[in-house]
């Protein structure tokens, strides 16, 4: 009797309890419920997102790639409104300037790369559009708006090609003492490849030793490398094609 008289009053005690706390326990479970299926169907949309931009940006490309214009157009329009912070907005852009250059609408591509420097929110997609910037202003001899766009403080691989730039534009000026620095300090950088390390070291040695002045001859727009990885002459450096240096960021003054 005493022990069913403990347990009646054990009963009675959680009755209390419950009443009392019963309200707030339940809020607690059903908000932790909530937050966890919320975080879940977050991470479902934000996938399904993802999923979305990929299709559409695969749809640009190959409208792109078949001249469909009015495709592109809508695609574009579509990834750089609803998707602008993913990666696939800024590769989209990337195609986009490509195009824009073989078509000789140079205003266009540079607004393009521009939008890629100022929305892309991986920093890799950034370099690649500054360098491209600088290439394009390189080809087209606004030297001074390279050189803006090339001091840029950059590390890793970026650095070298950076560096690299600053002296193919320095170069390009006559500023043999500048080109040789900025060479040297491409050479410092320890992620360049062995291809472009070699490169690097024959532009340097093109410069002469012992005080010696090559001048550089800066053609035309048109005119262009023709074995990318036979490095030319200072005394004859030749610019790249607008077309070349945005379809293959790797070209360059050599």
């Amino acid at each position: 009797m005493e022990y069913q008289q403990t347990d009646q009053e054990q009963i009675e005690e959680i009755k209390k309890w419950w009443k009392d706390n019963g309200t707030s326990v339940l809020t607690g479970i059903i908000l932790g419920l909530s937050l966890l299926f919320g975080w879940q169907g977050w991470h479902q949309y934000q996938a399904s997102e993802a999923e979305h931009a990929s299709n559409t940006y695969e749809q640009a490309i190959a409208a792109l790639e078949h001249k469909d214009k009015a495709k592109v157009a809508g695609a574009t329009d579509e990834l750089l409104s609803k998707y602008s912070s993913s990666p696939y907005a800024a590769l989209l852009a990337l195609h986009l300037a490509k195009a824009d250059v073989e078509e000789n609408k140079l205003e266009s591509a540079q607004l393009r790369l521009q939008w890629v420097i100022d929305n892309a929110k991986l920093p890799e997609f950034a370099h690649v559009a500054r360098l491209r910037l600088v290439r394009i202003a390189i080809a087209q001899q606004q030297f001074d708006k390279a050189s803006k766009l090339a001091s840029y403080s950059a590390q890793g691989t970026f650095k070298g090609e950076y560096a690299e730039l600053r002296g193919d534009i320095a170069m390009l000026q006559g500023n043999v003492d500048a080109a040789r620095t900025a060479y040297t300090d491409a050479l410092a950088s320890k992620d360049i490849s062995s291809s472009v390390h070699n490169l690097l070291q024959l532009k340097l040695d093109d410069l002469g030793t012992n005080g010696a002045r090559i001048k550089a001859r800066p053609p035309t727009v048109t005119e262009a490398v023709a074995t990318p990885s036979t490095p030319a002459k200072a005394a004859a450096i030749e610019l790249p094609k607008v077309v070349d240096v945005v379809a293959n960021p790797s070209t360059v003054a050599k």
